[in-house]
């Protein structure tokens, strides 16, 4: 794969990925406060850091263009 964001988890005790978050959207909190989406989150890597894709390409996959869908107050 090619493209991807690499995540870890911020925390030693709490993983950023567990079983079942294939396909959840990945946030990033601004420093305003608002919640941005940055993709989708994909799998974990066998050290286990997360696997996500950027979701311009999932937009750009779709054809849909990027007009505040990814963005919540």
């Amino acid at each position: 794969m090619q493209g991807q964001y690499e995540v870890n988890s911020d925390s030693k005790y709490t993983p950023f990925f567990i079983p079942g978050d294939s396909g959840s959207a990945v946030f990033i909190r601004e420093t305003t406060g608002s919640l941005t989406c940055v993709g989708i989150a994909l799998g974990k890597t066998s050290y286990g850091t997360a696997i996500v894709t950027p979701i311009g390409a999932v937009l750009d996959e779709l054809h849909l263009q990027d007009s505040d869908v990814t963005k919540f107050p």
